[in-house]
């Protein structure tokens, strides 16, 4: 026999007698509160939400106290000894994070959001070389979702997104907004938060949230739009291309910081740097001129500590019901007019909670789209309940969606019917004027191309189980029908529209806000960040010349458009139909330019579409028309400017009507 021990006993200060104790590699490390600090502080907003007498489970032991309305905490820290190599600066910011979901989880997810969140920590202590982490983590559920920092929803296709400065300024607070995983359009299904593409997916959002930066992945980029290039009468005539100026992703960042690609980097090598120092003191504001620093890779303490609130705090998880597998649902949807072939994430999927005939509020609880397992694989209804509302709406190129619902019986839904509108009426949600630090606008709700008034129609805000209902204003005219201005708690839901006396005919439009107050001089290189609540629609604009002027009163709405067809003959759609509405005309002279992702070109495919271009188009009195469209080569996306010319009423000075448009990627033959 060798002579290795019997047994090991890890993190013990000493050896036993039959034992070899190996302690631990992290160093002793003492923090102390520094009470007196003015950046240690309490957020008021959070206090004022925050439900009383919730329940509550703690991880033990717990040095944090009762409280959770507290944003961040400064200590000072000491070492034992100062040790070759120590990670720690001379101070330590601890965030309070609160994460709010939208159902009530079961174990196996809430032990991959610990995770998560204890990986995010390391990271952002990578990220800030060991200034910041997270001290605790708060997992409650629908209840805190007025007071989260994160809110977690049971979509798989909800794109991250988050306001700078979230957590300092109260008319600027929105939680960052993610779904139950991040969506990965290569592979065609979610990436869990615990991978790298997740948790620094989060990091990249907190910073903008909590440590008030910008992203660095845009750029200014002088291109000659194909559709402009001036023909020459003979080859001996020079070829004229007007410049155009766009905004976009950069497709060649060679930037390591997070702030600019959150892949392969855990690095702050960027000039904002100084802006920490502005809300956290300690942090010394010399490092414009900073390189990459390898490490620290990980926090070398037992934190984030963890914490359960409300409906999570020992509470009954949601029971767990699911969709078959696409293969064995195929079968039971024959003959309700989805055939042929269709692609999985086009499949949109809601759960539908009617208040008549259940104990809790109604709710539109969105579940994303199917994923390509989705074929052999069950698709989690999050949050669905026994009688519950299953819809499927079933996108497919070149011909009008298909609408179905069943009724959830035990651990799936049963009982399919189409339940398909006669017409797919246009639903939009048009932003009233706004000041220049509001966070959001009251709204009117359109509903165009319809004969008649839907019999009812509900609005859901994001993370709310309050409906709220239009009241019409009388009449109609060319825009519709549009109804009185509504308050809303937040500019990101669902409408809900149904026909008949028993809601035979359903449909649900899902809708993203644009435009947050300004946070301080100069103004981020994106003041009016904007787009679709999937990703799929982006505007972006320059920051501005003079970074005087103020743009937070613009807030752009945008609403993914189900069922707009007038497919010209001999056309592909490559894309959704999306409404882009706005309360101001878009400020030209900060060059908006739309951003538009579509389908990748399958291999069976490739040969059919050889003779035609990717074209950003426009609904233009009846009909789309291509608009100019520059495609970066290797990358999916298609990019248009919005120019006068472009873009109509979004920059008219004095709209007709309504500020709507519509824009679609299509693939259209080249002319003989």
């Amino acid at each position: 026999m060798d002579d290795a021990p019997r047994r090991l006993i890890f993190n013990a200060e000493q050896s036993g007698d039959e034992a070899l104790a190996i302690p631990s590699r992290d160093p002793v490390v003492r923090l102390t509160l520094a009470s007196d600090a003015p950046e240690t502080k309490k957020v008021p907003r959070q206090s004022k939400a925050i439900p009383a007498g919730l329940p509550d489970n703690v991880e033990q032991p717990d040095p944090f106290g009762s409280a959770i309305d507290w944003a961040f905490r400064r200590y000072d820290v000491s070492l034992n000894t100062s040790a070759e190599g120590q990670v720690f600066q001379s101070s330590l910011y601890l965030f309070n994070l609160i994460v709010a979901l939208e159902w009530r989880p079961d174990e196996e997810y809430m032990q991959m959001l610990r995770s998560t969140f204890t990986r995010a920590s390391d990271l952002l202590f990578d990220v800030t070389d060991g200034w910041m982490a997270f001290g605790q983590v708060v997992f409650g559920g629908p209840e805190l979702m007025d007071c989260a920092d994160i809110q977690i929803m049971a979509s798989n296709r909800l794109f991250p997104r988050s306001w700078v400065a979230g957590l300092h300024i109260d008319h600027k607070y929105m939680p960052i907004r993610a779904g139950r995983g991040l969506w990965n359009d290569n592979r065609r299904g979610v990436i869990a938060w615990e991978e790298p593409e997740g948790y620094r997916t989060l990091i990249h959002e907190w910073c903008h949230y909590a440590l008030c930066l910008t992203d660095e992945y845009l750029e200014s980029r002088p291109v000659v739009l194909p559709e402009q290039v001036r023909r020459p009468a003979d080859h001996l005539s020079l070829v004229q291309a007007p410049i155009t100026s766009l905004v976009m992703p950069s497709v060649r960042s060679f930037s390591e910081s997070i702030m600019a690609t959150t892949e392969g980097t855990s690095e702050l090598v960027s000039k904002q740097w100084p802006k920490l120092a502005e809300r956290f003191p300690a942090v010394p504001p010399d490092r414009t001129d900073r390189q990459v620093l390898a490490g620290p890779r990980w926090l070398p303490a037992a934190l984030p500590r963890f914490r359960r609130q409300g409906s999570l705090a020992g509470g009954a998880a949601d029971p767990s019901i699911s969709l078959p597998a696409w293969r064995e649902l195929r079968g039971e949807l024959a003959g309700l007019g989805v055939s042929g072939e269709l692609k999985l994430d086009r499949c949109w999927v809601y759960v539908l909670r009617d208040a008549a005939s259940a104990a809790e509020p109604a709710r539109v609880i969105a579940q994303g789209t199917l994923e390509a397992s989705s074929e052999d694989a069950a698709f989690p209804l999050l949050g669905a309940h026994d009688r519950d509302t299953v819809a499927l709406i079933v996108e497919r190129r070149g011909d009008r969606p298909t609408v179905l619902r069943a009724r959830v019986a035990g651990d799936r839904p049963e009982g399919w019917g189409a339940t398909n509108p006669t017409a797919f009426p246009e639903i939009d949600i048009v932003p009233e004027p706004a000041d220049t630090n509001d966070s959001k606008a009251a709204i009117r709700l359109r509903v165009g191309g319809a004969a008649n008034l839907p019999d009812q129609i509900e609005i859901f805000p994001l993370g709310y189980d309050r409906p709220v209902a239009p009241e019409w204003q009388s009449g109609t005219s060319q825009e519709g029908w549009v109804s009185k201005p509504l308050d809303v708690p937040t500019l990101d839901g669902h409408v809900l529209v149904r026909w008949g006396q028993g809601a035979e005919q359903i449909l649900i439009s899902s809708f993203s806000q644009g435009g947050s107050p300004p946070t301080t001089n100069p103004f981020p290189a994106n003041p009016i960040s904007a787009g679709s609540s999937d990703g799929g629609a982006m505007l972006f604009f320059l920051k501005g010349a003079d970074n005087t002027s103020t743009y937070g009163h613009i807030k752009v709405i945008t609403t993914i458009a189900h069922g707009m067809g007038g497919t010209p003959e001999g056309w592909r759609e490559r894309g959704y139909a999306y409404g882009v509405a706005g309360n101001a005309a878009l400020p030209v002279e900060l060059t908006p330019t739309l951003v538009l992702y579509y389908d990748p070109v399958g291999p069976d495919e490739e040969g059919a579409l050889a003779d035609g271009d990717l074209r950003i188009c426009r609904w233009i009195e009846g009909g789309w028309r291509p608009l100019p469209t520059y495609v970066p080569p290797g990358y999916r996306f298609a990019v248009t400017p919005l120019s006068r010319s472009n873009a109509g009423s979004l920059v008219a000075p004095k709209p007709q009507g309504a500020r709507v448009e519509y824009y679609r990627v299509y693939w259209v033959p080249r002319e003989s």
